[in-house]
Parts: C-alpha cells; structure tokens; sequence
C-alpha cells in the first residue's frame, strides 16, 4: 500500500513553528489562523492557509495582528492578492502530503 505522508506546520507570526499530528477540518484550520481560510497553492505542491480578513485586522491592530514574514514570502512567491506592504497577517498553516486539502 502506498501512503503519501502528510504534515501540517504551524507558521506563527514571531518565526516560531508548530504541528499538527492529523490533517485539518476547515474548523480546526480556522481556529488556528483565526478567522476564514483563504488558500494559496504553493509551485512544490504544498498549501498555504492563512487568515482571509488579516489585513483588515492587522489595520485595526497591528501589535495583536503582526505580519507573518513567513508565510508572506511564500504567498508572494505564488503570486496570492496579499498587501505587499503587510502580507500574510497572523499564525498560518503548511499543508504537504496527504494533509493537503482537495
């Protein structure tokens, strides 16, 4: 049987990663970004999922909504609608394999 392997990191804002141990359900995925998943497929076939509405927030309040230099470079990198100037905003997540959403 072959079994693709999956994972998903946690990409938070201050550089710092975590994982998770299973392939995330849209509410799982919106807790840990914080609000609506917006999705950005990456060119080596990963899965970028960060805040939707983090560049509102992070205008509001920047101190409690920082960029995620991270995954700011990677959304760029795969040509996703984010402010240049602000980016990615908040904890994003990493899907790769099997974790990966259809």
């Amino acid at each position: 049987m072959n079994r693709t392997k999956g994972s998903a990191t946690i990409l938070h804002p201050d550089g710092t990663e975590g994982k998770l141990d299973s392939k995330p359900s849209l509410q799982v995925a919106q807790a840990t970004v914080g609000g609506y998943v917006q999705m950005v497929n990456l060119a080596d076939g990963r899965q970028l999922l960060f805040d939707e509405d983090g560049l509102t927030k992070h205008r509001s309040n920047p101190a409690k909504y920082p960029t995620n230099v991270k995954a700011t470079a990677l959304a760029i990198q795969a040509g996703a609608a984010v402010d240049p100037h602000v980016g990615a905003v908040g904890t994003a997540l990493l899907l790769a394999g099997s974790f990966r959403w259809s």
